[in-house]
């Protein structure tokens, strides 16, 4: 009950501090949305895998008393490079634009190659009942050497609170993403979106999971931070003003049950 209330506060404070400035978020050609008749309530029947009779479902409310020490070796290892940014259901998708090219993560040995990130409102992941503002999920697939082997995805969420200074490291691509209604393409380092909450005493949950839209898909490696960076309200506005206009209400995943899996956390 806590973990709904305090998103739902979340989304009250969100449209109370920006202004809703519109009510569909239904958008023509799309196969789901975050609104109307085709929302996450009914992803279950759309498609399969958005199925709870798929037991690791994302996104989750993690309790940290609950996670266990992890032995999982983590390294993150992304560097400068250039994105391509598209819109997708009014937010902007960041897309490496040369594959390999923008740094990986490497968990037990296997790299994870960054394909993409984007955002979501209000966070879709929680720790302890708690959800924030906005969500980075920075997406990564390895692909095992064997031919006819499927893909892998590891994905990394990095939480992001309003404080009032201002965030400068993200004025590189955060300004000019948000102000351009084109597709543009915009050279930056991932590190500036996790690199101050990832030092050392910070904590990392690692857990199984799926993706948090259509389709679903099981099997995906979630690494979670706990410390959220921060920004200031006038980014937070910004974005919300030019990208968020048409999903006033939050393009996310109601909590998915946690059942049995197991939620490992790592202290860097």
């Amino acid at each position: 009950v806590v973990n709904n209330i305090m998103r739902s506060l979340v989304i009250v404070s969100f449209a109370l501090v920006v202004g809703a400035t519109a009510s569909n978020t239904s958008f023509e050609g799309e196969p789901y949305s975050y609104g109307g008749s085709n929302d996450a309530n009914h992803w279950p029947t759309l498609f399969e895998d958005c199925s709870r009779y798929n037991p690791f479902q994302s996104p989750i409310d993690v309790i940290s008393g609950m996670a266990v020490p992890s032995t999982s070796n983590v390294s993150f290892n992304h560097v400068s490079s250039k994105f391509h940014v598209s819109q997708r259901f009014g937010l902007p998708f960041w897309s490496c634009l040369v594959p390999g090219d923008c740094g990986s993560i490497t968990k037990n040995g296997k790299q994870y190659e960054l394909l993409s990130f984007h955002l979501h409102t209000p966070s879709e992941n929680a720790v302890n009942g708690v959800s924030e503002i906005l969500e980075l999920h920075l997406v990564h697939t390895y692909t095992p050497p064997c031919t006819g082997s499927t893909a892998e995805y590891l994905v990394l969420g990095v939480f992001v609170k309003v404080i009032a200074s201002h965030n400068p490291e993200f004025d590189a691509f955060w300004n000019s993403t948000i102000l351009s209604s084109n597709d543009i393409e915009v050279e930056m380092d991932p590190k500036v979106l996790y690199q101050s909450v990832s030092q050392a005493g910070d904590r990392l949950f690692i857990f199984p999971g799926s993706l948090t839209a259509p389709p679903c898909s099981p099997g995906v490696n979630w690494l979670l931070l706990q410390r959220p960076i921060s920004i200031s309200e006038e980014q937070v506005m910004l974005f919300r003003e030019r990208a968020l206009a048409v999903t006033p209400y939050g393009n996310y995943r109601p909590f998915q049950p946690v059942n049995n899996r197991k939620v490992e956390v790592k202290t860097f």
